[in-house]
């Protein structure tokens, strides 16, 4: 069985809004690829198929865009929520299955795989002018990889919601 931790609750820190933030920023920078490359193919515009080199060239500086991107949303949470009561209160809920059963965090799985498909979208965008490959992501390819990949973070939400019903288990 999960326990709970008998010191009082903090505010998460610094480590550790980075690590998240890098791990789903990496899953969902992949799954985005993945994501952009079947749009194409679907919708029959554009033109996106980086290969590997490409991939690391834009995986960089989408690398500095995660870390800021981690340092402003603790900071706005710490300016929201300064004590973290409200995210401690959270993850209290969720071990004791008063939240989600299965699917945690349905609404953030959501917006978070379909706003770092844009930001996926965007690197790949901004990128190109520096290293001159070649690609054509119409809006409406990247609007419609961004509902695709939803279906990742769906995936991701019930893997993260049946690992806690195991835990809980156990």
């Amino acid at each position: 069985m999960l326990r709970q931790s008998e010191r009082p609750q903090t505010r998460p820190h610094l480590w550790l809004w980075l690590t998240i933030t890098l791990l789903w920023g990496t899953v969902f920078f992949g799954t985005s690829i993945i994501a952009l490359n079947a749009s194409v193919f679907i919708n029959q515009r554009g033109f996106f198929n980086p290969s590997w080199d490409e991939i690391y060239m834009v995986y960089l500086p989408y690398l500095a865009f995660l870390v800021l991107f981690a340092l402003l949303a603790r900071a706005v949470n710490g300016l929201l929520d300064p004590e973290g009561r409200r995210q401690a209160l959270r993850q209290q809920d969720v071990l004791a299955g008063k939240r989600e059963k299965v699917f945690v965090s349905l609404g953030g799985s959501i917006v978070t795989s379909f706003l770092f498909t844009l930001a996926t979208s965007a690197a790949f965008l901004l990128v190109p002018y520096y290293t001159y490959f070649i690609l054509d992501l119409p809006l409406q390819v990247i609007l419609f990889a961004a509902l695709l990949n939803i279906a990742a973070g769906l995936l991701v939400s019930v893997v993260v919601g049946l690992v806690i019903l195991l835990l809980r288990s156990l």
